[in-house]
């Protein structure tokens, strides 16, 4: 927060060229995927990729940086370590509210979904629209790399208070029931 955006977006897409490089680099070399990951998901790290996950700004200098942040995330995080590492630092959390965001963007929600979310406390987790200009697909890839194959982040996904709010859980009722 305290450095000026466009410095950010540099910094970002150097890290994305290093772990382009890293991801073509013979096993001998020192510079690896993994320890590359290591540092980049370390505990300092995780609260600046938060700040940047957690941007709702339409500006694109500060949508490059979500975007960016998300592409490092793809890139990188492949071991469990860093999976979880990610998930209990609230990275997968900003992430589903980035994807929520989409569905309010798109008017995907759910018919009463702001009134439930009032009515359950979570109406201040109700996310703003995505700008026109955001793109989802670097949030997807992001999403899906944390995810992996567990079912443990899968479900810390759905449960995540933003897609609560955006999706609450609503009783159907059948023509039986009346």
């Amino acid at each position: 927060l305290s450095n000026p955006p466009q410095l950010v977006v540099a910094a970002l897409r150097a890290l994305t060229d290093i772990a382009d490089a890293a991801a073509l680099a013979q096993p001998s070399s020192p510079l690896d995927t993994s320890s590359l990951a290591d540092n980049v998901f370390s505990p300092q790290n995780m609260e600046a990729l938060n700040v940047m996950l957690s941007i709702s700004s339409p500006k694109h200098m500060l949508q490059s940086q979500v975007n960016l942040a998300s592409g490092l995330i793809s890139r990188l995080c492949r071991e469990e370590k860093h999976q979880h590492a990610l998930t209990t630092a609230g990275v997968l959390d900003s992430l589903a509210t980035q994807l929520a965001r989409f569905a309010v963007r798109d008017g995907l929600v759910v018919p009463g979904a702001e009134e439930h979310a009032y009515a359950d406390g979570l109406y201040e987790v109700f996310p703003e629209p995505a700008s026109a200009n955001a793109k989802i697909g670097p949030i997807l890839e992001a999403i899906a790399a944390i995810l992996g194959d567990s079912k443990y982040r899968s479900n810390r996904l759905v449960y995540s208070p933003s897609l609560m709010a955006v999706f609450p859980s609503v009783k159907f009722e059948t023509a039986e029931s009346y």
